[in-house]
């Protein structure tokens, strides 16, 4: 599954952002030789280190991005979560207790823009399927590079597979992108969607058997006409 991310100029000029309500405080360059620990990163911009804090965004805006992409579909406004989750996970850095790991709060913050991104989204009747491609997936359906039968069958069964992904709950769908997207074990994923170990594997499942059936309702019909 292969999502957008954030280029390292990108990241670069989101680091450097003054976010919106936010206070830059010390835009000093973090001296060679200083701690960098994510830990360390996390203590000093607690403090008001603005340059660690710059080091957490270049360090996880990546990670942010790609769940962001994955969840809405959408990389423009995945870049708007992006800018929006660190700048409020500085506004309450404070209050962060370091109970979990840095990159597992902010998985949690992105989560929640996004789940209010698509209740918006559902209340004025918005559906994934009529969001942007990822490159990848035009690349798939291209006429340029398959036969018009494949690129057809390529066509129906990416939009049975946005049909797929606009029936997953928000948390289904975060789920599948933590296991498959970024890579996490459930041990982790469990604590970032607050549940257990048992429920993400339930979750992914699920969510996988439903994007199945999707493929599988496009595909059985297209075989059925190469053979006849």
């Amino acid at each position: 599954m292969q999502v957008g991310s954030l280029s390292l100029a990108e990241s670069k000029e989101l680091s450097g952002r003054d976010p919106v309500g936010c206070d830059p405080g010390d835009k000093s360059p973090l001296p060679t030789g200083r701690p960098s620990s994510e830990a360390e990163l996390v203590h000093l911009s607690q403090k008001g280190d603005h340059p660690a804090f710059e080091e957490l965004i270049r360090s996880h805006s990546s990670q942010v991005m790609k769940l962001a992409v994955g969840m809405l579909g959408s990389r423009v406004d995945a870049e708007d979560v992006t800018q929006e989750a660190f700048c409020r996970a500085y506004r309450k850095l404070s209050g962060f207790r370091r109970a979990s790991s840095f990159s597992t709060w902010m998985y949690q913050i992105t989560l929640n823009i996004c789940r209010d991104a698509l209740r918006r989204r559902k209340s004025d009747g918005f559906s994934t399927q009529s969001l942007e491609l990822n490159p990848d997936a035009e690349r798939v359906t291209s006429t340029r590079d398959l036969s018009p039968e494949t690129a057809a069958s390529g066509a129906e069964e990416l939009k049975e597979l946005l049909t797929g992904v606009d029936q997953l709950s928000s948390r289904h769908r975060a789920a599948l992108l933590l296991r498959v997207d970024q890579g996490l074990p459930h041990q982790e994923i469990a604590k970032i969607l607050g549940t257990t170990t048992a429920s993400s594997r339930v979750y992914v499942a699920e969510a996988r058997k439903i994007l199945l059936r999707r493929l599988q309702s496009v595909q059985k019909p297209a075989r059925k006409r190469g053979k006849s």
